[in-house]
């Protein structure tokens, strides 16, 4: 969903409508629902991003957080690969390192360290934000008392309020 700081506003709008009919989503869902929302009709050249509706959801007046829900991701679809540990082989270890004893207890500390944070995440998951809407009559409220709006243009269903209400 390119086009810049207008598409992000066409962004958030439908967004907010599927939020306001279906309930606090994770930026994942709303990103597949976008994706699938123009693929039928041939009209999404480019799809939306995590990133993109990341920073939609963080930086629009529109939405704020609610709680965090634990996605469990499996073996293949793991957001980063792990790290293979260094070989031992006779003779050394591989890629030309020679082992001592610092440098073998440094390497078997850092892996512990990690093998645990892994074991972390593998029983809880990946947090992730739950997005939900605020209602516009509190965005409206908020902005009644302001002597100077910052922004030029709004997302459709703000800027329909905001011209009821004859703030712009």
């Amino acid at each position: 969903m390119g086009g810049g700081a207008a598409g992000n506003l066409k962004v958030a709008d439908k967004c907010y409508h599927y939020i306001k009919e279906r309930g606090p989503k994770t930026v994942t869902e709303m990103k597949d629902y976008l994706n699938d929302l123009g693929r039928g009709k041939g009209r999404s050249p480019r799809g939306a991003t995590s990133e993109q509706l990341a920073n939609v959801m963080r930086c629009s007046p529109l939405f704020r957080v609610v709680g965090t829900e634990f996605i469990h991701y499996g073996p293949t679809t793991s957001p980063r690969p792990k790290q293979k540990p260094i070989v031992e082989m006779k003779g050394g270890y591989a890629k030309g390192r020679v082992p001592t004893d610092t440098t073998k207890k440094r390497y078997d500390d850092k892996v512990n360290k990690r093998d645990a944070k892994s074991n972390m995440s593998e029983r809880l998951g990946t947090p992730v934000n739950l997005y939900d809407i605020v209602p516009i009559e509190e965005i409206t409220e908020k902005l009644r008392g302001k002597k100077h709006l910052v922004r030029k243009r709004w997302p459709k269903v703000l800027k329909d309020a905001l011209k009821k209400e004859g703030i712009i």
